[in-house]
Order: structure tokens, then sequence, then C-alpha cells
């Protein structure tokens, strides 16, 4: 494990420069967040960042492209993500990279006029370091005791029944 961190570390920020990616720094970040050292946790870790970016870019640039919000309107949005992002981040990973991303979009639409670049750019980024971070272990395999299925449907699972339990609760149902 210590072998493919070395290696994705530097790797993934010159793969950011090879591809002119903006703000390349963003590559390595989710590169290494994604590489456990057993490939089942490494795969749904992976799978859960890219589609909680991949919604939370959606949901964040909607917002702030039909919202354009500025000052302590801006202030409020952030604010809401960073404390979605603390709720949720033992809850589910998918969950919280939505949040996450929500707090970057918001962050730099208070810097740039285009938060739809920002999501762009933050989409790219995340995905492709998660692709890093599977390539790696492909490069250098270890296997871990649990079958990458199984642990993907587990994901869903917790995921599901973690949403389901959220609605009932602000649905006052079963309570």
């Amino acid at each position: 494990h210590a072998v493919r961190l070395a290696a994705v570390f530097p790797a993934a920020p010159a793969i950011a420069h090879a591809v002119d990616l903006g703000r390349g720094y963003w590559l390595a970040l989710p590169a290494v967040l994604v590489l456990r050292p057993e490939f089942s946790i490494t795969f749904t870790r992976g799978v859960a960042r890219a589609i909680g970016t991949v919604l939370g870019v959606g949901i964040a640039t909607a917002g702030a492209v039909t919202a354009n919000p500025h000052g302590w309107a801006l202030v409020v949005f952030v604010a809401l993500f960073v404390w979605l992002s603390g709720a949720l981040f033992n809850a589910s990973y998918a969950v919280f990279s939505v949040a996450i991303t929500g707090v970057v979009v918001f962050l730099l639409a208070g810097l740039e006029p285009d938060p739809v670049t920002t999501g762009e750019d933050r989409l790219l980024a995340t995905v492709l370091g998660a692709a890093i971070a599977l390539v790696a272990y492909a490069v250098f395999p270890t296997w871990g005791r649990r079958p990458a299925a199984a642990a993907v449907a587990d994901l869903a699972s917790t995921t599901h029944a973690y949403v389901i339990a959220v609605l009932r609760s602000y649905l006052g149902v079963g309570t």
C-alpha cells in the first residue's frame, strides 16, 4: 500500500499537468483519499466518491447558477454544505462527497464568476483521481478477503437504508 501511495501521489499532479487540467491539485486529493490497503474498499470508495461528486456538482452548480448568491447569502450556502459535510461524514461516503463538493463549488462561486467551470473541473479531477487509484491497484495488486461486488452491494444497501431513515424522520413516518 505504501508503494502505491508513493507512486500515486506524485503521478496525479504530473498527469494533471500533462492534460492541462484546471486546478490540477484536485487530482491528487481524491486519488490519495480513495486509495486504501484493500481492493474492495478502494473500489467502493472510488465509486462512492465519483457518484457523490457527480451529484454534488449537479446540485451545487444548479444552485449556484439559479440562486447566484453573493455576500451573506453565499456564506449561508457554504455554511449549510459545511454542516452537511460534517453531519454526513460517518453516514455515507457518497453522500458526504455530495456535500463536500457543494462546499467547494459555493466557496469558489464567491471568487469566480462561472460556477459551471468550477463544477466541471471538480468533476473531472475527482473521477480521474478515483480512476488513478483503481489503476494503481491494477499495477500493484493486493486482494482483500471480501469481493468488490459484495462491498458495492453493501454500500448501496447501507446508503439506501440511510436515505430511507432520514426521509422517514423528516416525514414523521414510523415514529
